[in-house]
């Protein structure tokens, strides 16, 4: 686990991982399509974005959606796409059990036309970078000889979890107070203007590099990472990591219930979102686990509404 700390230092309740990553999609047949199709990922909820409930928000992770796999879209068709720049999330990573896996993947994206880096070694991992329908960028990424807890996939070439997720950043100094003062990660390595934190090194999914970049900030939009979701155990959990963000001057939002879980969100300073999301009730609250993702999953308070959703959003080929 890793910890956050108050304003003096002292010890607060630790997070216990990443819960899930949400971007930004333009089509759910495309995106289904690429990371179910192509990468071998589960559809695991298929629900709809609270906000504009007219629009879907996909939920995807391994087949038995462990803790650190899950990669989520909201999807906006008509959104236009972003404008790359700083202060964003601008790479996702994806784990692979070894290095016959990562060329395995290699092959077939590019098999598919999809156009692959070449495989290199970043802080120690070993990988190569993509980008997916609508440019988002990912990096799937080795375990091998690393010091990483995975699932136990059976699968002879699968998508393990999320990996290292990698920001830009105008001002570091704001970031590497939040990661190290709220948040609890350290700061292991330097690459020039790129620093690699970490919240527990046998939890990739915790790792994160920011580089510093003065460039204009990214304009959102598809194919933008919305944010980033810690996991906390519980709505006691959340409310002290609520009081927590206070204590260190962060502006969070009020407590959202979401269905499958509580969240609270923070701007960090370079307006990179962060979300703060409970273990429970969990994806399993309204389907077992056979069942996830193979219809259009409504909290409660929108059952009312299902003719009226079901008429607006795209039907997805599955």
């Amino acid at each position: 686990m890793f910890f956050y700390t108050d304003a003096i230092g002292g010890l607060m309740k630790p997070f216990n991982g990443v819960h899930h990553v949400t971007c930004i999609a333009s089509s759910p047949q495309k995106t289904y399509d690429f990371y179910v199709r192509l990468l071998g990922m589960r559809l695991i909820k298929n629900t709809v974005d609270q906000h504009e409930i007219s629009s879907y928000h996909l939920f995807f992770a391994d087949k038995d959606i462990s803790s650190g796999s899950c990669l989520s879209f909201i999807v906006r068709p008509d959104a236009p796409s972003k404008k790359p720049g700083s202060n964003a999330i601008v790479r996702i990573g994806l784990r692979v059990k070894d290095d016959d896996t990562l060329t395995y993947f290699k092959k077939r994206l590019t098999k598919h036309h999809i156009e692959t880096s070449d495989i290199t070694k970043s802080f120690g991992h070993r990988g190569f970078d993509f980008h997916d329908p609508d440019g988002i960028c990912i990096r799937i990424m080795s375990e091998q000889n690393m010091p990483f807890t995975s699932s136990n996939d059976s699968a002879p070439h699968a998508i393990l979890g999320l990996g290292r997720i990698d920001l830009k950043v105008s001002d570091h100094h704001s970031m590497h107070r939040w990661l190290t003062k709220a948040l609890g990660y350290s700061h292991i390595n330097t690459d020039e203007k790129t620093f690699l934190y970490q919240g527990r090194p046998e939890k990739p999914e915790t790792w994160i590099t920011v580089t510093i970049d003065h460039d204009m900030s990214e304009i959102m939009g598809s194919g933008s990472v919305h944010h980033l979701a810690l996991r906390v155990r519980d709505h006691d959990h959340l409310q002290e990591t609520m009081d927590a963000m206070t204590c260190l001057g962060y502006v969070h939002s009020p407590l959202i219930d979401r269905f499958y879980y509580h969240a609270v969100y923070v701007r960090q300073n370079n307006r990179i979102l962060f979300e703060f999301a409970t273990e429970s009730p969990g994806y399993l609250v309204d389907e077992s686990l056979d069942e996830l993702g193979s219809k259009l999953s409504l909290p409660p308070y929108l059952e009312a509404f299902r003719k009226k959703i079901e008429a607006k959003v795209m039907p997805i080929d599955t």
